[in-house]
Parts: structure tokens; C-alpha cells; sequence
């Protein structure tokens, strides 16, 4: 179900002047999972409510509905028994499950509107590179395009996340300036601006260093995982700035930490979940025969998906289990900062770590005699310890494909997740995403519809259904509906005409 809610949006400030018109403002549909429509026409048909936009009919099933309130033709409000009927006389409205004056409706509707109009407009003022937002924290320094709510949740975590790691390492940085941290609306102006070439963040580790990520609008949890992700490798450089760790350590770790959990109310972090699409992967090695030995992993050259797959696998036997994790964390410091440890080059004056080196430390700290015997116990904890469910392992391997530039392996782990059972909005949704940016657009259309089933107010669902349309060719009527009917869902999400393509022509911006 999409998290969005649709709560007084800028219809608002059509039902406010239907406030004024009416004893009463109209029908009111209230879902489970806390969303309201208001505004609406709203029709009660055979398993659940239609409700008429201009562009369209949406039907929204029964049980996805908490309560519902209709409007009479003269457009006052329907009582559905003595009680409310008593209210109603009272000059009461229902509004968002209590029952308050009308006239204090009215106010309510009309400085939400206005309120919602100027966030809207500012909101647009900052969408520039050269108009936006810079606020700082105690450890960061933060630029962005996105909304001021959005950029004041993501700095919270990273000043959570900064204190966590550096006490649970053991980390104390000497003087340093704050790190530059850069957020943007869009992936098609963090391309633009920041040169991330398709990804979806990256830590610049060579100065000036900085920090940038692409806020994916329509997929947080994947935004949070990624921060989670680059931030780790901020972290881990504080260790020794002149470092530069090897990557089946180094992303294994920012793999770790990638998998986190974040509470927005709490204010809380938690750590150690299962990274269920890394996992996906490696027992796809495993059914293939293919067990990566610990040695061979160390002395792997260049990046590979690997590095994040089974390094995030080792760096998660090693921090669970009790007899090494604190033997690992001083190896892994000692990389950094041990005196007696034989360093080489790398680049712009950073040294590293060679695979022989490395391996003796590791036997060393661990108090291990040989790499096998470790191996037999981290392919162990692999088997026993590390769990799945395998349609959720699959679109989560589904979109770390995606990250990683491997459409074609993406579109195979979204059918197995269809395969294994997954029924899921997000899935359907992603899925079909993925169909349009790889031009197999009658495809996503199907795909789309199916997500559009599920959860029928998610408006990307809508947007994407519209452009696959487009793409298509010869159906511009539905195109244009689609997408309008997305706009309408939502008024008030102004990212919505970024991605809509109903005048002219723009660039691909994909949340």
C-alpha cells in the first residue's frame, strides 16, 4: 500500500468555496490505512466505493475502506442514524472521524488551502540547483531540492546514525569540517548537477569529499537504505581519511548498515536486519555451486557485485556472532590505524591494504590459524542463520539489480518474485517502472494496471500507466487520462507534472 497520504490536499481549496455553497461540503471516504478523499463524488457499488474524478472512475475495494459518508443531492450530509441526524441539526460536519461546527470546517478548509498553495510555490522556488535550501546540523552541512519536511527527517537520521556508529566503533574524529551533504528531487538533475550517472547516491571520499543522493519520491524505505548505505562510508572514513578500505570489507560493511531501520517518531535506528535481496543473490550463487571462498573474496579485484553480496554476509557472521565481533571491529579499525600494518598507494595520496596483508591481520585479530576453517563457519551461519521470504527477497534483489545498472537481471528477479507468490503493490508498481524504462511498455501497462488494482489511489501507478501509453504510440486519449487522472489523485504533488509528458516533450525523471 503506498505510504502517501491524500489528506487535504490543494482540492482543499475547491471544498472550501463548496463549504460556502452548501449547508454541508460532500461525500467522504476514509481508508485504513489513514488516508481521506474529500470533495468527491463518491458511488457505493458491488464490493466497495467508485469515486468519480474528472478524468475518471476509480474503484477502491471494500477492505480497503474504514467508514464512508455520503452527501444528499442538495448537498448536505446523509445521516446515517438518529445520532448523526441530531449533529447535523446542531450545525455539525463530520470531518476526519469527529464532528465539529461547520464554521470551524470552513476555516480549517481555508487556511489549509492557503497554507498547502504557499508550501506548493515555495516548494517550486527551490526546485533550481541555484535557489536551494542550505540548513546545518552539528555534524552536517545539507543543500537540497526537496522538500524542507522530507530534508528535516533525512538530517535527523544522519546525526542519529552519526552518533550510533561512532560510539558502537569507538570512532572519536579530530577537528573536521562538516560534511557536505546534497539532495535532490529527481534523479534527472542529480545526473545533471551532481554527475551520479545513474546512480542513486555516492560518497565523494577524495576532497573536497561530499555526500549526494537522489531522493526516490515514490520508494523512501529504497532512499533510507541508500543513505544508510553512503553514510556508512563517510563513517568508516573518519577511521583515517588517508585510508582507503578494500571493497569486500568496505562495501560489506555499508551493506550491513544499508539494511538499518529507521523510526521518523522515535527518533531511533535499529541495525543487523537481513538484507534480503543481498541474500537473494547469494543463494542464487549457491544454487549455481558457486560458494565464494573467504580468501578468493579478499583477493578479488575490481568492483563486483560480490563485494556487496557475500562481503555484507561475512561483515553479518562476524557481528553476530559473539566470539568475534568486537576481534572484528579492531580489525577492521587497525586496517585504518594500526602502526606495525604494511600500506601501499592507491590514489590522490590515500594508501590501502594488499589481500596478503590483509589476511594475516585477519587471521591475527580473529585468532584463527587458517582462512578454511573460517570459512566453514561463515558458510555455516549462511545456511542456518541468514533467512528470507523469497517474493520480498526477490523485489529487494529486484531493485538492488536496479542500483547496480542490471535492468535485465531486475525485470528476471520481478517475475520470480511473482513466481514465489508476491502479490504486493510495491511490487506490481516497481515492476512495472522498470518494464517502462526498458521500452516494454504494453507490458508495463498490464503490470501497472495490477498495481493500480491493488492500491487504486497511488498516483505514480496512474502516471506511469499514462507514459507507458505514450511510448506506445496511438493511444493519446488514454495517455493524456492517465496521466491527468495521477495529477488529480494528487493535486498537490507538483513532482507529478515533472514526470508528466501532456504539452511537450521532457526528460525521463524517475522517483
Amino acid at each position: 500500500m503506498a505510504s502517501m497520504k491524500i489528506l487535504l490536499t490543494a482540492a482543499l481549496a475547491v471544498l472550501a468555496l463548496a463549504v460556502l455553497a452548501a449547508d454541508v461540503p460532500a461525500d467522504v471516504l476514509q481508508l485504513k490505512d489513514g488516508r481521506i478523499i474529500e470533495g468527491k463524488p463518491l458511488e457505493q457499488v458491488k464490493g466497495g466505493i467508485k469515486i468519480k474524478y474528472k478524468h475518471g472512475d476509480v474503484f477502491v475495494p471494500q477492505k480497503l475502506i474504514l467508514d464512508v459518508i455520503f452527501s444528499n443531492p442538495d448537498g448536505t450530509y446523509k445521516p446515517r442514524n438518529d445520532k448523526e441526524a441530531e449533529k447535523l441539526a446542531k450545525g455539525f460536519v463530520p470531518y476526519k472521524g469527529k464532528w465539529i461546527p461547520k464554521k470551524k470546517l470552513e476555516s480549517l478548509l481555508k487556511k489549509q488551502a492557503e497554507k498547502n498553495k504557499e508550501r506548493v510555490e515555495e516548494a517550486k522556488k527551490h526546485k533550481l540547483w541555484r535557489s536551494r535550501y542550505k540548513s546545518a546540523t552539528k555534524n552536517f552541512a545539507f543543500e537540497y531540492t526537496i522538500p524542507k519536511e522530507t530534508a528535516k527527517e533525512f538530517m535527523d537520521l544522519f546525526e542519529v546514525y552519526y552518533k550510533t556508529f561512532t560510539k558502537a566503533w569507538g570512532i572519536r574524529p579530530g577537528k573536521k569540517h562538516k560534511l557536505k551533504v546534497c539532495f535532490y528531487h529527481d534523479q534527472g538533475y542529480f545526473d545533471q548537477v551532481s554527475g551520479g550517472k545513474g546512480a542513486l547516491g555516492y560518497f565523494r571520499f577524495v576532497e573536497p569529499i561530499e555526500l549526494n543522493v537522489f531522493n526516490m519520491r515514490n520508494d523512501k524505505d529504497m532512499t533510507i537504505s541508500v543513505i544508510f548505505h553512503e553514510v556508512n562510508h563517510y563513517l568508516t572514513h573518519l577511521i583515517n581519511p588517508k585510508f582507503h578500505y578494500s571493497l569486500w570489507v568496505n562495501e560489506g560493511l555499508a551493506e550491513y548498515y544499508g539494511s538499518s531501520k529507521w523510526d521518523p517518531k522515535k527518533k531511533k535506528m535499529t541495525v543487523g536486519h537481513i538484507q534480503e535481496g543481498r541474500l537473494v543473490s547469494i543463494k542464487d550463487d549457491i544454487d549455481d555451486q558457486d560458494w565464494l571462498g573467504l580468501e578468493e573474496m579478499i583477493n578479488m579485484e575490481g568492483g563486483t557485485i560480490k563485494h556487496y553480496t557475500w562481503g555484507w554476509s561475512f561483515c553479518h557472521f562476524m557481528l553476530h556472532t559473539p566470539k568475534y565481533a568486537k576481534k572484528f571491529k579492531k580489525f577492521y579499525k587497525t586496517l585504518g590505524t594500526g602502526k606495525r600494518v604494511k600500506r601501499e598507494p592507491f590514489h590522490s595520496g590515500l594508501k590501502k591494504i594488499g589481500p596478503e596483508e590483509t589476511i594475516k591481520l585477519l587471521k591475527k585479530f580473529l585468532g584463527v590459524k587458517d582462512l578454511k576453517t573460517l570459512e566453514k563457519e561463515w558458510h555455516a551461519y549462511i545456511k542456518t542463520n541468514l533467512k528470507s521470504t523469497s517474493a520480498r527477497g526477490y523485489v529487494e534483489a529486484a531493485r538492488m539489480a536496479s542500483r547496480n545498472n542490471l535492468p535485465l537481471t531486475a525485470l528476471g528477479y520481478f517475475e520470480k518474485a511473482i513466481k514465489a507468490g508476491g502479490k504486493s503493490h510495491r511490487l506490481y508498481y516497481l515492476y512495472g517502472k522498470k518494464l517502462w524504462e526498458k521500452d516494454k511498455n504494453e507490458k508495463a501497462v498490464e503490470i501497472l494496471k495490477k498495481a493500480i488494482e491493488i492500491d487504486p489511489l497511488d498516483p505514480y501507478a496512474y502516471m506511469y500507466t499514462g507514459l507507458a501509453y505514450k511510448d506506445m504510440g496511438g493511444n493519446k486519449k488514454e495517455s493524456e487520462r492517465f496521466q491527468r487522472l495521477a495529477m488529480e489523485i494528487d493535486p498537490d504533488n507538483d513532482d507529478l507534472e515533472d514526470l508528466a509528458v501532456l504539452k511537450k516533450r521532457i526528460r525521463r525523471s524517475k522517483p
